[in-house]
């Protein structure tokens, strides 16, 4: 048996895909989203009913709590799991999901960096509530500078990822040379769409309707639990906005939701490039062409 992955832009069905073969094969259906993982991430992270899940189980679904970090090393230790479970119990295994720098990270395989405190992240984060973005990133640029030439200077995700490595041990990232984690051997199947308009629509229509499923509300709760509103999962796509305008930070619900579609046609554009420039992948420009597909090799 092989692993199988079903990947694409946000809202091209990749859900609705696994459920399709759920019903049809002896599938074990692996989630491949960085939001999901997350308890109290469910209506902005388009995470599926406990209704629905308790019809189509997905692993690696609201398993951690907003208080606890989870990095891409945490995910491929958990996938890595969950595939041999799969395997043990004669399923066949299927990541479903957009998050392609986890997938990207279990097939070519990543190395393991020192576990970062929440206090060289709460620091960090500090200072660039100070003194900006720019000033971490000229540290990392005089502790690290092989590595902070490959990274933009707006890129605050790998900054503050390189800058914390770095503080643990004061040793740079790219002088780390520990044995990557073993690459997993994946069918990877992405769906292509070629009308765009077409998706956009879809992430219009998706981000109202998750307003009207009480996203606002969501947000609020997070809000009052007094959570570092500041870290990485707060930055997806449906959330940073959002807290923004419930802090008054943005004026209008109609602002909020443009800026949420903007972002998160941005965010479609970035996963077709990264497709786009992955070698090795089946492209379908529909859910049904990638459904058979599977169907016929597994």
């Amino acid at each position: 048996m092989k692993v199988h992955a079903i990947i694409g832009p946000t809202c091209t069905g990749k859900t609705e895909i696994a459920c399709n073969l759920y019903d049809k094969k002896n599938i074990k259906i692996i989630s491949l989203d960085s939001a999901m993982v997350y308890k109290e991430l469910n209506i902005g992270s388009a995470t599926p009913s406990q209704e629905f899940l308790q019809q189509y189980p997905h692993s690696l679904v609201n398993i951690i709590n907003l208080s606890k970090d989870f990095t891409v090393v945490d995910y491929i230790k958990k996938a890595k799991e969950e595939i041999t479970q799969a395997f043990d119990e004669n399923k066949i295994p299927v990541l479903v999901g957009g998050t392609m720098m986890y997938l990207k990270a279990l097939t070519n395989g990543i190395n393991e960096y020192p576990v970062v405190s929440k206090n060289i992240l709460e620091d960090i984060q500090e200072q660039i509530s100070q003194k900006g973005l720019s000033h971490i990133y000229k540290q990392l640029q005089t502790v690290d500078t092989n590595l902070a030439n490959k990274i933009k200077s707006n890129d605050t995700q790998r900054i503050i990822r390189a800058f914390s490595v770095y503080k643990v041990e004061n040793k740079p990232m790219s002088s780390y040379n520990k044995t990557a984690s073993t690459p997993v051997v994946v069918n990877i199947n992405a769906i292509y769409p070629a009308d765009r308009s077409a998706l956009h629509q879809k992430i219009a229509l998706r981000f109202k309707q998750m307003l009207k499923d009480g996203l606002l509300e969501e947000v609020q709760t997070i809000i009052n639990s007094e959570v570092n509103l500041k870290i990485s999962p707060l930055k997806a796509i449906g959330y940073k906005e959002t807290i923004k305008y419930l802090k008054g930070e943005i004026k209008t619900l109609q602002e909020c939701e443009e800026k949420n579609i903007i972002a998160t046609r941005q965010l479609a554009k970035r996963q077709l490039t990264w497709i786009r420039n992955w070698d090795g992948i089946n492209l379908f420009s529909t859910g049904e062409e990638l459904l058979q597909s599977i169907l016929r090799k597994i």
